[in-house]
């Protein structure tokens, strides 16, 4: 009887002891999220052992620093993590600033053109490239 009852209070120890590291988890995860983490499982892997629960029970980073500080800080010192700044990636843009826009549609390019529309479409490329 007396075994049954200390499995039982291990039992009970074991499940608070998860309740509370799945509610750090929890915080932790939602702070990166508010913090513009784009790959939230990414950084939560590498900020996670460094937020612990102080006396108080408030969660702080192993030098004391409240939990939107720290991730404040991992996020600054880690800006990978952040979206990236600039949509797109490399090879041709939309146009280039102030170059000015052409009278022909690159769409209209295509095999079959006339003479006059085939110059028409070339005077174009060429004056977009000299401005």
């Amino acid at each position: 009887m007396e075994k049954r009852v200390n499995d039982l209070i291990a039992d009970g120890e074991r499940t608070k002891q998860a309740a509370e590291e799945t509610a750090r988890y929890t915080a932790i995860q939602n702070a990166l999220r508010e913090a513009g983490v784009q790959k939230v499982d990414l950084a939560f892997r590498a900020v996670r052992d460094d937020i612990r629960r102080n006396d108080a029970g408030d969660l702080v980073s192993l030098d004391g620093k409240p939990l939107g500080e720290a991730v404040a800080a991992f996020v600054k010192s880690n800006p990978e993590f952040l979206p990236a700044r600039i949509a797109g990636g490399s090879g041709a843009t939309h146009g280039q600033p102030g170059a000015p826009a052409s009278n022909i549609d690159l769409n209209d390019i295509r095999p079959g053109m006339t003479k006059e529309q085939s110059a028409a479409a070339w005077a174009a490329v060429r004056s977009a490239l000299q401005s």
